[in-house]
């Protein structure tokens, strides 16, 4: 029964993961999108439109699941301490942005930001191990 509860909260966690994900690539291409022209001192070249992204989708939403489960992220204890779930959280966003790195280097697609990619592995970072905290203390609470 106790095995069974874990596998069901993990696939859980590994869809919530994967939509927090694809959300991040959105959040960074609006972000990058909207930059203004000439910011801190260089100019930014104008980025094509989101509808040029959405086929990263095909690589971001099945692989962060996966590439979080080989960092064993999703084997660690509840609750494990901030620097081991931040420490696993940080190898698989940047497995995964130097993965779509690498797809989009080997594609070799014009247009294509390189901004939006790094800004993409800093975003999931961030809300997943925002969402990760927000759990760990509804787990803490009475609730």
């Amino acid at each position: 029964m106790l095995q069974r509860d874990r596998q069901l909260r993990t696939q859980i966690y590994q869809l919530k993961d994967a939509a927090l994900f694809a959300l991040a690539l959105w959040l960074a291409h609006v972000i990058r999108f909207n930059i203004p022209q000439d910011i801190l001192g260089w100019a930014a070249e104008p980025i094509d439109t989101f509808d040029r992204f959405v086929w990263l989708y095909l690589i971001i939403i099945p692989g962060a699941p996966l590439v979080l489960e080989s960092q064993g992220f999703y084997q660690r204890p509840v609750f494990a301490t901030r620097r081991e779930t931040a420490w696993l959280l940080f190898k698989g966003c940047t497995l995964l942005t130097m993965g779509v790195i690498l797809v989009l280097y080997f594609l070799r697609i014009p247009g294509m930001a390189r901004g939006v990619i790094v800004l993409f592995g800093a975003i999931s970072f961030l809300l997943v191990y925002v969402t990760e905290e927000m759990l760990k203390a509804a787990y803490r609470s009475r609730f």
